[in-house]
């Protein structure tokens, strides 16, 4: 198990060094002008407009109380619902 490793982190150091090699190679031919206008907006107009939105701002979990929904439905005078036909909707509360 020891060998394998060790012949992986030699593996990995020679690739590490070719990597260096390319990128002082290739510096060599670009010009840090060219560098510096990579990061420049792109040139097609309808990319020009795209706008990031901020981050969402995240508040701390705060823990809701709980209401009687009947009391709601008194408070802000809701009606109930006229059906059409004549079914009657059962509703199965696990939670009270």
């Amino acid at each position: 198990m020891f060998k394998i490793i060790s012949v992986i982190i030699k593996f990995l150091n020679r690739i590490n060094k070719f990597i260096w090699k390319i990128i002082i190679f290739l510096s060599k031919f670009i010009k840090v002008d060219e560098i510096n206008h990579l990061d420049d907006k792109p040139e097609d107009v309808k990319y020009r407009l795209f706008n990031v939105d901020d981050p969402a701002i995240i508040e701390p979990f705060v823990k809701l109380e709980k209401k009687d929904y009947k009391q709601l439905i008194k408070d802000n005078n809701i009606k109930p619902i006229k059906r059409r036909n004549s079914k009657k909707i059962t509703i199965y509360l696990s939670s009270l």
